[in-house]
């Protein structure tokens, strides 16, 4: 009689505990035929395998040993160590480029191609037949640094300070020079030592007035050498600033020239200077300045006017700046002269530029008469007229010797 799901009631006169023998052997059948089963089940299913150990062995920075161990978990029993069919590794950069693929557990590191203290994930991979078991483990390369210890002319040179066109260009531009070289840390030291062929980091120069209210410029450095305009900089207001008010406070300042190496994991400082500059006293300046631009009006007024007969020149200058680090003057000037008592008046304006001892005067005309342009140019091919040396103005004049 089939089951239904009911309970069925035993006849009261029925002795249970003499049954038969293929009654009282049931329950045994039933656990030979489950291990059965599953035996039959556990000879049919593929191998299953994880990785019990990974470990990475360094004896240096530019290898890497591994050692992983693979078993199959087992029931009631302690696992069985497995050997893969095959074994791959691959290295992979903090961009994940790869770096390395391979059966080998000793592997190779192209270390000084890393960044410093980049981050490097090294999986392993072990193939069972259809199936693949991987792991990964994390490591840093070595630390490294950028060596610089820059050498920065600020301001540059006169003759393009004054090409610039305004008052104070000099302080805006200079030139520079580096020759950086990589190091890393020593394995399992704390020493650095050159590495060489390595790849260089992107380098910046950080210029900021020292005590100064702003953090300062940030110039990227393409190559070993080259020249900066500050004045592109957006934070060149601001350094300015901090300039002026030095020159104020203490008539000097402190101006400091850091070079940075960029790498992903961060800033690191690799050289710098710092260049002291002095400002002379207005009264000073004044005085030194008038001379100059009454010696140097001389000169260019022979070139701009006819002065074959009498005339009277005046000369204005409109505005003016001193560049303490350079020692030279930067005027904008009028130059007036007239001819005879009731001649007309001619004008030419232009830029003035020359050192406090009166050397590598240079005047670029701005404006002038058309009249005044053509004698301008059978004298100068340019705007610009490099002048002789003039007489040192911190100099008292030599006294006349009469015979």
């Amino acid at each position: 009689m089939a089951s239904t799901g009911r309970r069925s009631r035993a006849p009261a006169n029925r002795d249970w505990s003499r049954g038969s023998e293929s009654v009282r052997h049931l329950p045994w059948i039933g656990i030979v035929a489950l291990v059965t089963g599953m035996a039959t089940v556990s000879g049919c299913s593929r191998t299953e395998a994880r990785v019990d150990r990974m470990e990475i062995y360094r004896n240096g920075w530019d290898t890497l040993e591994v050692a992983i161990r693979f078993v199959e978990p087992r029931f009631l029993a302690a696992d069985r160590e497995l050997r893969p069919d095959s074994l791959v590794l691959v290295l992979f950069s903090a961009d994940y480029d790869t770096l390395y693929a391979g059966g080998a557990i000793r592997l190779p590191v192209v270390d000084r191609l890393l960044g410093d203290e980049e981050p490097l994930l090294l999986e392993a991979c072990g193939r069972f037949g259809g199936s693949v078991v991987c792991d990964q483990r994390s490591i840093l390369a070595s630390p490294k640094r950028v060596v610089a210890r820059p050498v920065v002319t600020w301001p540059d040179s006169l003759a393009e300070a004054v090409a610039g066109g305004a008052v104070d260009p000099a302080w805006a531009r200079g030139r520079w020079s580096i020759d950086p070289r990589v190091e890393r840390q020593r394995f399992g030291t704390v020493e650095w030592e050159e590495i060489g062929s390595a790849i260089l980091p992107p380098l910046h120069l950080r210029v900021h007035v020292i005590g100064g209210e702003s953090d300062g410029m940030d110039l990227p450095l393409p190559g070993t050498e080259g020249r900066f305009d500050l004045s592109s900089n957006p934070e060149w207001a601001a350094f300015r600033y901090d300039l002026r008010s030095a020159f104020r406070d203490s008539a000097e300042a402190y101006v400091r020239f850091d070079v940075t190496a960029h790498y992903a994991t961060g800033r690191s400082a690799a050289g710098g200077r710092t260049l002291r500059v002095r400002a002379l006293p207005e009264e000073q300046e004044l005085r030194e300045l008038s001379s100059l631009v009454e010696e140097a009006s001389r000169t260019v007024g022979a070139r701009l006017f006819d002065e074959r007969g009498p005339g009277r020149l005046l000369v204005f200058v409109n505005d003016w700046s001193y560049e303490p680090s350079s020692g030279r003057y930067l005027a904008e000037v009028e130059i007036h002269r007239r001819e005879g008592v009731f001649g007309r008046w001619q004008a030419a304006e232009g830029r003035l530029a020359v050192g406090v001892d009166g050397t590598r005067p240079v005047f670029t005309l701005a404006w002038a008469g058309d009249d005044i342009v053509d004698r301008w140019r059978e004298a100068a091919p340019s705007d610009s007229l490099v002048l002789q040396d003039l007489p040192d103005p911190r100099r008292p004049p030599r006294p006349t010797v009469r015979r």
